[in-house]
């Protein structure tokens, strides 16, 4: 029998409408609170302050992928969208990204993905964590009471990644795995091994402000 998938991470256009309905209210509650926000990049632009590093971008965009208002070099799982880019012949090249989304006291991570052929310097090549850590320090900051990070077997892009049309089924079986094992480490193991609790679909941290401030039970 094959293994059931959630709905957020199926093809079907019940699910995709889902998809671009939470992302549209998400924005509606990111742009509501872009002032705060806004604090978060401070924070990361001294996480990644490396030569390397040609600037940090924060955005909070109204449409996931290209079209619309704009067009973007990828497409977005959640409306705050944070770009690190790097300089190539004298330009500046889009090469780390990070998504998320705020939904009243909690902030939730929902996509972190290097943009393909970056070659990171080694005192970054613990930039998944350092994203993380980074929003963690900004939910600190503000308050929030958790910070969230998705099980990679939870993310649409797990079930159904972009492969090559022209690949073999083998080759096709063998890329799968190979990116499936890949977002397993870049989402399970770094929020595991940043401390986060594994709560069914997520990854979580707990504020210890916020839990310190919760009223006791009688």
């Amino acid at each position: 029998m094959a293994e059931k998938k959630p709905l957020e991470a199926s093809r079907s256009t019940v699910a995709t409408i889902r998809r671009r309905i939470g992302f549209f209210v998400r924005y509606i509650l990111a742009a509501s609170r872009s002032k705060a926000l806004g604090k978060l990049l401070p924070i990361i632009e001294d996480s990644f302050r490396h030569p390397w590093v040609a600037e940090v971008r924060l955005q909070i965009r109204f449409w996931p992928g290209h079209g619309l208002v704009e067009r973007s070099f990828m497409h977005w799982d959640a409306p705050v969208a944070v770009s690190v880019f790097r300089r190539i012949r004298g330009k500046k090249r889009p090469a780390l990204c990070m998504s998320l989304y705020v939904t009243r006291d909690i902030l939730y991570i929902k996509q972190i993905q290097g943009v393909s052929r970056t070659d990171v310097p080694r005192e970054l090549a613990a930039w998944p964590k350092m994203f993380m850590e980074a929003c963690r320090a900004f939910a600190y900051e503000e308050e929030f009471k958790e910070v969230r990070v998705p099980r990679a077997a939870s993310l649409y892009s797990y079930h159904h990644p972009f492969l090559s049309p022209e690949l073999l089924p083998d080759a096709r079986e063998r890329a799968l795995q190979r990116i499936r094992k890949s977002m397993e480490t870049l989402y399970d193991a770094n929020a595991l091994e940043l401390g986060f609790i594994s709560d069914g679909h997520w990854f979580k941290w707990i504020n210890p402000i916020k839990c310190f401030r919760c009223p006791k039970p009688d």
